[in-house]
């Protein structure tokens, strides 16, 4: 990315921890630590001095299969949500956009996403900058056609940031939002691509949906006992689907792999989806026993 002149923070690839020490001299505090090749948020974390290294490094670490660490300066956003979801390219331009406000639950981790909302919460100025951005990693990349799972932010020092970029649709149902939302059939054109068809269109509904998710997360480690949605957010769950059962055992949520399941709604406006999103943590949630 810096040798192509895009965005992005100072940062060091090491493959052991006396490596890291002697890199990040140079590097501002607070820093992320991750691996270089895992996904769901596994093994990241951000520190804020050098007595937190050494264990966010073994952490990192034990989530690499190519067993090398990145360690990066932090880069702190300037809008309440990261801009994420799904975008499709057909010719080497993007012939749908499906950004999303993807969000978190602070209490647990700032770097788990817990949900997604459409339609996206950005100026046109801003989607400019990102439809710029996008066209020019696809540009060097020389993307031809397919699904790519985006997420972006932009810092405090005004740059937009790719923070993602999957040759793949996104995971926890958003091609499913999408789909409701905008009537775009997103795995159909992926498997019209894949196959070589080249009459793929991308219609969208003109009547403007308010869709979201929700991550069933737990604080804790332990057994599941019970899913609890409250009345004022019940009437617009569409579908709840859950990966795991009452009477099972269930992990703190640390990284995507631990979640529980992800309930599907549909508000009547965009107010009340930010109403209801501002709350969601006292509207949806797991009883669960030690």
């Amino acid at each position: 990315m810096r040798s192509n002149g895009f965005a992005c923070p100072q940062s060091v690839d090491v493959g052991s921890y006396d490596e890291a020490i002697n890199s990040i001299s140079g590097l501002r505090f607070p820093l992320m630590v991750k691996p270089v090749d895992s996904s769901g948020s596994r093994g990241v974390s951000r520190i804020k001095s050098i007595s937190e290294l050494r264990s966010a490094f073994d952490e990192a670490m034990g989530f690499s299969k190519m067993k090398r660490v990145m360690v990066e300066e932090y880069i702190k956003r300037t809008h309440d949500y990261m801009i994420g979801g799904d975008i499709f390219v057909l010719n080497g331009k993007v012939a749908f956009w499906g950004l999303m406000n993807s969000f978190r639950n602070r209490k647990i981790s700032e770097f788990i996403p817990v949900g997604t909302s459409f339609p996206t919460l950005i100026t046109p100025e801003q989607f400019g900058r990102v439809s710029d951005l996008v066209h020019e990693v696809i540009g060097v990349l020389n993307i031809q056609s397919g699904p790519f799972n985006l997420e972006m932010m932009f810092g405090e020092d005004g740059n937009l940031y790719m923070i993602e970029m999957n040759p793949r649709s996104g995971g926890n149902q958003i091609p499913e939002i999408l789909k409701v939302a905008t009537g775009v059939n997103l795995v159909e054109a992926t498997v019209r691509a894949a196959l070589g068809e080249g009459d793929i269109r991308f219609d969208s509904n003109k009547e403007q949906k308010f869709m979201s998710t929700y991550v069933l997360h737990s604080s804790q480690s332990g057994v599941l006992e019970g899913v609890n949605i409250h009345e004022a957010i019940n009437k617009y769950v569409v579908r709840v689907t859950m990966h795991k059962q009452l009477g099972d055992t269930i992990n703190k949520f640390e990284n995507a792999g631990e979640l529980v399941g992800v309930v599907l709604m549909k508000f009547p406006s965009l107010e009340e989806m930010q109403r209801c999103l501002d709350n969601i943590p006292d509207l949806i949630g797991l009883s669960v026993s030690d």
